[in-house]
């Protein structure tokens, strides 16, 4: 190569072979897509029955109580209510709607399956009957987390 030149003129020309197009896709590609589409409506679908639940409905409704009402009792006869209206939902309004007193404080006992104190349960069982500024011997915070055991117990399975 001391100065000498090559003669390509024989050479031909170099063809780039042509880009290929996006779509149609391989079949590859198509089963990955609607395995990932399926995957997420599954997720959707799980999220949905999760959100929509009576137990997540009933824990969210307790929550949003226990931090927004702030008067004295009152707290307490709305998770009465709310754990007679989860306890209407699983056992029927027949066994239920009839029970007060000292029936339905029975009935939470055995629901809390002897994880909450009594003085608690009664307390809940009997808030319906107690004037709203009458002295509070339950904090808010015994009652809240009795009631969420009490929500988890009556809803964990919708089974009657």
């Amino acid at each position: 190569m001391n100065g000498e030149q090559i003669d390509l003129s024989g050479l031909k020309d170099i063809v780039v072979p042509v880009k290929p197009d996006f779509f149609p896709l391989a079949i590859g590609w198509w089963i990955v897509i609607i395995a990932v589409i399926i995957l997420i409506l599954v997720l959707i679908g799980f999220w949905v029955h999760y959100y929509f639940s009576p137990l997540s409905y009933a824990l969210r409704e307790l929550k949003k109580d226990y931090h927004h009402i702030k008067k004295k009792g009152c707290f307490a006869k709305s998770v009465s209510k709310l754990l007679k209206r989860a306890s209407i939902l699983k056992y029927g309004r027949e066994k239920v709607a009839s029970l007060s007193d000292e029936m339905w404080m029975r009935f939470l006992s055995q629901q809390s399956h002897g994880k909450i104190k009594l003085d608690v349960i009664k307390f809940i069982a009997f808030s319906s009957y107690l004037p709203d500024n009458q002295t509070q011997v339950v904090s808010d915070k015994k009652i809240y987390d009795a009631a969420k055991i009490l929500v988890k117990n009556i809803l964990k399975d919708k089974k009657k």
